[in-house]
């Protein structure tokens, strides 16, 4: 299939998810977004930063780790207590770098992205909520995170 194709087809898709009832369509674009992220091996990724880690780190310290690895110690990731906010000021979806237009919709897939990244992290269920997101019209995407 060209790229126009594609791009068709995953609209045609996400316009057909975006007419169901919030709970299910967030749920099924949830597990969209833990497939990406493993197929991106992003799970094993963190399971080798947590066995490099003290087996009793504090989530605060493996948090530090986690930051230090891979954002850098970035402010684009914050921790207050038990809520993390996690910032980005450009996209980092492949289907938003390849394609010219895309259903908003799409954005509640990172939710299960990166609910994937944090319960691999610190092993243990989070909530994910996406507040902010660039393909909605925002300046940057923000999702707050609580363990």
């Amino acid at each position: 299939m060209t790229g126009s194709k594609v791009e068709n087809w995953v609209n045609t898709m996400l316009d057909e998810v975006s007419q169901l009832e919030e709970k299910k369509r967030k749920a099924i674009l949830e597990r969209c977004g833990r497939s990406c992220c493993s197929s991106f091996d992003a799970p094993a990724q963190i399971e080798a930063l947590r066995k490099e880690l003290p087996e009793n780190s504090s989530i605060d310290q493996i948090y530090q780790a986690y930051k230090n690895k891979y954002y850098q110690n970035s402010n684009r990731l914050k921790k207050d207590g038990k809520v993390i906010t996690l910032e980005y000021h450009s996209c980092g979806c492949p289907l938003v770098e390849s394609m010219n237009q895309l259903n908003p919709v799409l954005c509640d897939c990172t939710m299960g992205y990166t609910k994937a990244i944090f319960e691999t992290l610190f092993n243990q269920p989070v909530k994910v909520d996406l507040k902010e997101s660039m393909l909605r019209g925002s300046e940057k995407c923000r999702l707050v995170i609580e363990l």
